[in-house]
């Protein structure tokens, strides 16, 4: 056979045959099969006598056939300064055995050998490429190499750290990943190759099996092992013919695992084409089979066909799987359905680029891609999905939401401008002229939309507007851009006071769409569904300033409007205003109706959408809640329950939905003596909610609010107030101080106080939260009765007697309205009354207050009758 540094010698058709020889040699050392000569040939079918000739010497020669194997299995080496354990692997050319280096230092390795009967210059080559190209590259994500030489007969092996990992598809799926936790990991692979690429090596066979993942200071780390067959990428000044890991790699074309080779590594004809996108192919394939479980096509792991066209996306390849991919869900921690839009879409399209089987049109490098699911994880454009104007409008829109943190909900309802659009357009395929209008305003509102973000220059004054700047611009700009499109103004219009709403900017919520309702009222084109929208919307924002008697008015001139369509009342939109209407009476305390309109959504909307659908939750939500109040636990608990298996069906166990209704079920947990696991609960909420949402989101500040009653009643009181000081000051951040979400938090803080004797702050929050809830409220809400109660213990432990059965028989006067008699809540605050009026020597005042006293199975503390933490409502489902 020639010296590899001969090849180049001879003519032009010698040197060719030899290099043909020497891909089918490589293949037949490493992998222990010989290549097709058909398909090897094929360019050059009359150098196929030649190769054959030199085949013949091979095999006439039998240097480089291993010994005849005695069945025994392989003998352990003797290695100086190495104690040899058992043999942990086993590849073409070499075996891997775990060791113990006993000298210069003591450690723990993986020793690798070549195996016995390689007895030419090749294969040992070969084996120190390999290890001279490992040993160059230090980083995280690869497996280092201590140390090399020769064994005891003379074989060369090397030492290299060992890895106690599994693969990385065994490794997520036995600790049931989820997708983002998945990718997190596969990126740090490709930060692993990225490196190897830049010390001038293509790894040429990446695969699960040659990325272990082990734990290493607590985490999984991904370890890439195996660069025997790898490719080394000339660089400017290397002689192509100066060092033998060079020429070498001239040698390597045909090997790999098929499955998982690029077209052109898997073609013996296109090796010359072989580059870093090579191994960005083999990733693709690697993340495809983390994500769904499989390869794209089976078929793939049984030839090397470079004609492989376009592979399915992952969301459509699970789709296919039948009742196997529940078991893929299952591993990845989230019903099918979630783990299908977790895939959809940006996951989907940065795939399908990673496995373009034109090389030119995949990523350029294990940067990109690793960089475009960074801008996955940021919510920004990925380069490898679509760039149309809605696209890239909703990508804007989500992150400036992340970025600015009340925002959440706020900028998706402008982008809900734009959806609700869509709806329009599809109606608008039976009237042309309808079309091109709507189709005119969709396209002016989208890009009154990016012109909004794109006033993010950062080279401006304010370089990063939060959510409230972006909003106050756009609605300074209404009048100056949209002055000659009414239309298009007044959808506008209701789309920033929505998201004004969203940011608790009540005011200039109510202005904007009290305008929209004046234009709505006035236009001749204005139709009954289109201005029950629009009564709709601003009726909650009334509500949600506590002007609930408006907000009322709104809400059932709406409802007429939505019977007028629907006498039978059989319909989605007579639903959500009954909803809505529930949720006014809720708030004026008007229980027992806000029982009766829940009732009456769920038995609508079971018969729309049957008893499965999504949109049942929050009418679940809103009903256990006033079945809890009654203090009917197993019904209040069964509908929680209900409305949780909904909502983690449908939208896995990480939602924010989901810890709205895990918040009610702890709130009535701990009403009823559930207090360690009404904590736990409110622990999980505050989880999900920190996972999802910003620092200063509202439902935040309601969680660290629950939590913190919960720790009050426990007497855990240090965490309580800490808990519920984050609580006021996300509130102020968001509703400002006369807002009854504040209030609740200051008289929350109030009782903590109270409970640690701190008499004076506790009067201070205690009476502004009284103050607060009579100035929106009312001074006959129910809510103003919780402070009252816990001032007249104040004003008992000051002394000032009087005063504090003043402020008891206001509490019961107010409770009464709403409540029964009987009720916990009316029963101790009469306690209360009766131990003031003994003490005061009011004997018979006193007997008649007990005689009024329902006798309980446990005993009732008055001053437990406080009620500060909050139940999530059900959406109130706007049109």
């Amino acid at each position: 056979m020639a010296k590899t540094d001969d090849i180049d010698g001879g003519d032009a058709s010698t040197r060719a045959a030899h290099r043909l020889f020497e891909q089918w040699a490589d293949v037949k050392i490493s992998d222990g099969v010989e290549p097709d000569l058909d398909r090897l040939c094929a360019e050059a079918p009359e150098l196929r006598s030649r190769v054959e000739a030199l085949i013949r010497g091979f095999h006439d020669l039998d240097q480089l056939l291993p010994a005849a194997d005695d069945g025994a299995g392989p003998e352990a080496p003797e290695v100086s300064g190495y104690a040899i354990g058992e043999l942990i692997g086993e590849g073409g050319m070499g075996e891997v055995w775990r060791a113990e280096q006993l000298r210069p230092v003591r450690r723990g390795v993986a020793l690798k050998v070549l195996k016995r009967g390689f007895n030419l210059d090749r294969a040992q080559l070969r084996f120190e490429f390999e290890r001279q190209a490992q040993a160059g590259l230090d980083h995280p994500a690869i497996a280092r190499i201590y140390d090399a030489g020769v064994a005891e007969d003379g074989r060369p092996f090397f030492s290299m750290e060992p890895v106690d990992g599994l693969p990385i598809n065994a490794y997520c799926d036995r600790h049931r990943l989820p997708v983002r936790r998945r990718l997190e990991l596969f990126v740090q692979v490709c930060e692993g190759v990225l490196y190897a690429h830049r010390r001038g090596l293509i790894h040429r066979d990446l695969k699960p099996s040659n990325i272990l993942v082990a734990e290493v200071d607590g985490g999984p780390q991904p370890k890439i092992i195996d660069f025997g067959i790898a490719k080394v990428i000339q660089g400017p000044g290397d002689s192509p013919h100066a060092a033998a890991p060079q020429t070498l790699t001239e040698l390597g074309q045909l090997v790999g695992t098929p499955a998982y080779m690029s077209p052109e590594q898997a073609s013996p004809l296109r090796t010359s084409e072989i580059d870093t996108r090579s191994d960005v192919y083999s990733l693709g394939v690697v993340l495809f089979e983390l994500l769904v479980g499989q390869r794209p096509r089976a078929a793939w792991a049984e030839d090397g066909d470079a004609d492989r066209g376009e592979p399915p996306t992952p969301s459509t390849h699970i789709s296919q799987l039948g009742a196997h991919a529940e078991d893929i869900a299952r591993a990845r921690g989230v019903p099918l359905p979630r783990l299908q839009k977790l895939l959809r879409g940006d996951v989907d399209w940065i795939v399908l680029k990673a496995l373009e089987p034109r090389r030119q049109d995949r990523y350029g490098s294990p940067a990109e891609l690793a960089e475009d699911l960074r801008r996955h994880f940021r919510d920004e454009p990925v380069w490898a999905g679509p760039t149309g104007l809605a696209y890239r409008t909703k990508k804007l829109i989500r992150r400036h939401r992340t970025a600015v943190g009340a925002g959440v909900l706020a900028l998706m309802v402008l982008l809900g401008t734009v959806a609700g659009l869509g709806v329009g357009l599809r109606r608008a395929l039976e009237a042309e002229k309808t079309a091109r209008e709507e189709s005119a305003l969709a396209e002016s509102t989208s890009e009154f939309l990016v012109t909004l973000f794109d006033g993010t220059d950062p080279t401006s004054f304010d370089p990063s507007p939060t959510a409230r700047a972006l909003l106050d611009r756009g609605a300074a700009r209404l009048d100056s851009d949209l002055a000659d499109q009414p239309r298009h103004r007044v959808r506008m219009l209701e789309s920033i006071g929505r998201a004004y709403q969203g940011l608790g900017a009540l005011d200039e919520a109510a202005v904007l769409l009290r305008e929209a309702l004046d234009f709505r009222r006035q236009d001749s084109a204005t139709d009954g569904p289109t201005l029950a929208t629009t009564l709709h919307r601003l009726a909650d924002v009334l509500s949600a300033r506590g002007e609930l008697d408006a907000a009322k008015g709104l809400a059932e001139e709406a409802l007429e409007l939505r019977l007028a369509d629907a006498p039978d009342g059989l319909s989605a939109e007579v639903a959500d205003l009954q909803q809505q209407l529930g949720v006014i009476a809720e708030r004026a305390g008007e229980f027992e109706r806000a029982e009766q309109l829940y009732a009456d959504v769920l038995t609508t909307r079971e018969a729309l959408f049957g008893e499965k659908d999504l949109s049942l939750g929050g009418t679940l939500n809103n009903l256990g809640n006033m079945t809890a109040r009654r203090g009917d636990v197993e019904p209040a608990e069964a509908l929680f329950t209900r409305a949780l298996d909904l909502y983690t069906e449908h939208l896995g166990p990480e939602h924010p939905h989901v810890a709205s209704t895990l918040n009610n079920l702890a709130i009535m947990k701990g009403h009823h003596g559930g207090l360690e696991e009404a904590v736990e609960l409110h622990g999980r909420v505050l989880e999900i909610r920190r996972a999802a949402l910003a620092p200063d989101h509202p439902d935040l500040g309601e969680t660290y609010n629950n939590l913190g009653v919960a720790l009050t009643d426990l007497g855990r009181l240090d965490e309580a107030l800490e808990m519920t000081r984050e609580s006021l000051e996300i509130r102020r951040k968001v509703y400002g101080t006369e807002h009854f979400l504040y209030a609740s938090a200051a008289f929350n803080l109030g009782r903590i106080e109270l409970v640690r004797e701190a008499l004076g702050p506790a009067r201070r929050y205690l009476t502004e939260a009284k103050n607060i809830f009579e100035r929106t409220l009312g001074p006959e809400h129910a809510y103003v009765s919780y402070p009252l109660q816990s001032l007249s213990k104040v004003n008992r432990l000051e002394g000032r007697i009087d005063i504090a059965l003043q402020q008891l028989e206001e509490c019961v006067e107010i409770r009464l309205k709403t409540l029964d008699e009987g009720h916990p809540f009316v029963q101790g605050a009469l306690v209360d009354i009766e131990k003031i009026l003994r003490e005061l020597g009011r004997a018979e005042d006193a007997d008649r207050i007990a005689a009024r006293i329902v006798p309980q199975g446990v005993e009732i503390n008055g001053d437990d009758g406080d009620e500060g933490d909050e139940g999530d409502e059900g959406d109130e489902a706007t049109s």
